[in-house]
């Protein structure tokens, strides 16, 4: 016969688990995305495409202090 204790240690260990992996797999998909962001910002600065709106820029800013 399985111990009570001893069985939910173990059911309780394999669940970290799988939430420990789900985790990282979401910060890898994460770090994807924000790299594919920034190379299409620095293609579109290459092709003189790219332009920096000022006042939404200092706008979000602002906001991001207060």
């Amino acid at each position: 016969m399985i111990n009570p204790v001893k069985q939910s240690f173990v059911a309780s260990a394999n669940l970290s688990n799988t939430a420990q992996v789900s985790k990282e797999g979401r910060a890898e998909q994460g770090q994807k995305v924000e790299n594919d962001r920034f190379s299409k910002i620095e293609q579109q600065i290459k092709s003189g495409e790219y332009k920096l709106d000022l006042n939404a820029t200092a706008k979000a800013i602002t906001e991001e202090l207060i």
